[in-house]
């Protein structure tokens, strides 16, 4: 484990989100999973709720390999090639 007090403040940078979307409609949603038990039910529900607020929005599921790791750098270059926002959560 690194030594925390070595941290050089100067070298952080600062979390800039995303934009948000100016809409939904066409827009091509991301869903990202992680393995977690009820995964599979969390993002089902949560493309239900997308596509009763906008029908003209397209989704698409990718998993993460492991619960434990980063999204593989294969998957990453698909997400950021096929769509205009994605949603990354836990199953559980």
């Amino acid at each position: 484990m690194g030594d925390p007090s070595r941290i050089r403040p100067e070298a952080a940078t600062a979390f800039v989100p995303a934009p948000r979307l100016d809409s939904l409609a066409g827009a091509r949603i991301g869903l990202l999973g992680n393995r977690k038990k009820n995964n599979s039910a969390f993002f089902a529900a949560i493309g239900e709720e997308l596509r009763a607020a906008e029908p003209t929005i397209s989704l698409r599921f990718w998993e993460k390999p492991s619960v434990y790791g980063p999204v593989a750098r294969r998957t990453a270059a698909e997400v950021i090639e096929s769509c205009d926002a994605l949603i990354s959560g836990l199953g559980d």
